[in-house]
């Protein structure tokens, strides 16, 4: 039996939560990396006061150095930024994608 990649999910906005949400109902170990893990905290622990959380949530950084797939899902206009400040925690052979509609994959060229 193939294990499951561990996937960091970068932005604890409103898509960042959906998918890391969804993503752990299906038996993925999901990291939340948020800015501000306290205050995305207060804010988790309301809008899932009934039901158990399906993530981790962290920094970005520590999301991205445990993870095999890392899912940006941050402003467009972020993208390329945060893929470079991440870019030294990104673990070697990860998969790195971004969630833009209207940006294409250079968004991330430093990644590669």
């Amino acid at each position: 039996m193939t294990t499951k990649p561990v996937i960091a999910v970068v932005g604890a906005g409103s898509l960042g939560v959906a998918l890391a949400n969804l993503l752990g109902l299906n038996g993925y170990r999901i990291l939340l990396g948020s800015r501000n893990p306290s205050a995305s905290s207060q804010k988790l622990n309301r809008l899932f006061a009934s039901q158990a959380k399906k993530f981790e949530l962290l920094t970005p950084t520590q999301a991205v150095s445990q993870s095999d797939i890392n899912l940006l899902t941050i402003p467009d206009k972020q993208i390329s930024k945060v893929c470079d400040e991440l870019l030294p925690h990104f673990r070697r052979g990860c998969c790195v994608a971004h969630c833009a509609g209207s940006l294409d994959s250079t968004e991330l060229a430093s990644a590669k």
